[in-house]
């Protein structure tokens, strides 16, 4: 009688990606995070009087989350480095801006190196992954500008601001008043975030990520291998 084949998961790990892949996709992430780190401190210091600060950090999380991907893949995770790659394209398309033009290299490198990281086992976690993330984090960025809020200010001759948070309708900018008064300096956003806005981003992020490491996570793992013949 011919030997019984051993029953179980009997798939054995016979490739894994190589080290120029590993330095790849870990510098990128550098990258990325950096870029992140940059983007908080500009919205931070760069509102002026008008402010738009709590609309910073998360801004900077749903920018973070591709570059928390990337690392996560390092631990046997390899479905996400695929999810890292389409997050970063699509957030270097929506919103287009100076962030677009490392998001999309690295995004790039992210998809390159993802099949030197893949096993077919991966197929069905890989692909819900790299559709849900990227939505989760498009959603989160349009709950950031879907309501309009817009903020005016004026500052005095002392320096002393005042917000209007009800302003009716405006446009964006600032001007000098040049008149006799005791007003210097007015200002309008046609749209800032309020803390509803960025509650419910910072909800949908955190559930990107969440949905990421369940799903790639070891009961997730342990589920597909037994579902094999």
């Amino acid at each position: 009688m011919a030997p019984e084949a051993p029953s179980g998961d009997t798939t054995v790990d016979v490739g894994g990606p190589g080290q120029i892949s590993k330095i790849a996709v870990a510098t990128s992430a550098v990258v990325q995070f950096g870029v992140v780190v940059a983007v908080l401190v500009l919205r931070l210091l760069a509102d002026g009087a008008v402010g738009d600060r709590l609309g910073a950090l998360p801004l900077a999380a749903i920018y973070g989350v591709p570059a928390m991907l990337a690392a996560l893949a390092f631990r046997r995770r390899p479905p996400l480095l695929l999810a890292a790659g389409i997050a970063s394209l699509v957030l270097a398309i929506f919103p287009f801006s100076l962030h677009s033009f490392v998001f999309g290299p690295v995004g790039l490198i992210y998809l390159i190196a993802y099949p030197s990281w893949s096993t077919p086992q991966h197929g069905n976690r890989a692909a819900a992954v790299a559709v849900i993330v990227p939505l989760l984090l498009l959603l989160a960025f349009v709950a950031l500008i879907w309501h309009d809020d817009p903020t005016c200010y004026s500052r005095n001759a002392s320096g002393d601001v005042t917000i209007d948070r009800d302003p009716g309708p405006i446009t964006s900018g600032s001007q000098t008043i040049e008149a006799d008064s005791d007003i210097v300096e007015t200002g309008c956003s046609s749209d800032t975030v309020v803390w509803w806005e960025a509650l419910t981003s910072l909800t949908l992020t955190g559930g990107a990520l969440a949905a990421a490491t369940y799903l790639t996570g070891p009961s997730q793992r342990r589920a597909t291998a037994s579902d094999k013949p």
